[in-house]
């Protein structure tokens, strides 16, 4: 047994709030990769997560089995903005919500969505209960399978940095490494109207 979560966590999405499973496995990996803000595809993460006592195996695949890669690099507050309205609209290449539960999972920052007819929109997006500026800068990183990031890593301009393993390695060897608490806490990442 390597995780032994103290309650379960649903990962059922809700309007204000997001999806408390998907929030908890942001937020944690957003502490294994020492990062201020954490985006995550819709369909990074599996489930639930379960009261019980998970192995190696088990918590590993917590993420999806994909090839989900971590891609880092500092953004201001202005092109984070873009890239969150990028995962939240769709993009070339990426993962187009069509649902409110494929909406991406964000981690250190919330964001405020709305629907029309299908189509998603960031309309606001807040660090701490502040707004954030496009002077503001951060160390973001992105979970998305390589070919879902074509469409960022085109721009050489702004370069990310892929980890060397994917992020079922990254998370199973942080877990494992006897971190005390390696689970953080739900957060309200999203509001959607």
């Amino acid at each position: 047994v390597v995780l032994t979560p103290e309650r379960t966590y649903s990962n059922v999405f809700e309007n204000k709030g997001g999806n408390a499973a998907y929030s908890v496995m942001a937020n944690s990996l957003r502490g294994c990769y020492g990062t201020d803000v954490l985006i995550a595809a819709g369909d990074s993460f599996t489930g639930n997560v379960r009261k019980a006592e998970y192995t190696k195996k088990m918590a590993g695949q917590m993420v999806m089995p994909n090839d989900l890669r971590a891609y880092s690099r500092e953004m201001t507050g202005g092109e984070l903005k873009e890239t969150v309205q990028a995962f939240v609209a769709g993009y070339e290449g990426g993962l187009v919500p069509f649902n409110a539960g494929s909406l991406p999972i964000v981690s250190g920052i919330a964001m405020e969505v709305t629907e029309n007819n299908g189509a998603y929109t960031l309309t606001a997006l807040t660090k701490d209960g502040k707004a954030v500026r496009d002077d503001d800068v951060f160390t973001v990183t992105c979970l998305a399978a390589p070919k879902r990031m074509a469409h960022f890593l085109a721009d050489e301009s702004r370069p990310f940095a892929e980890s060397s393993a994917s992020v079922r390695t990254d998370w199973t060897q942080y877990v494992t490494e006897g971190h005390t608490a390696p689970l953080a806490a739900p957060e309200k990442y999203i509001t959607l109207r």
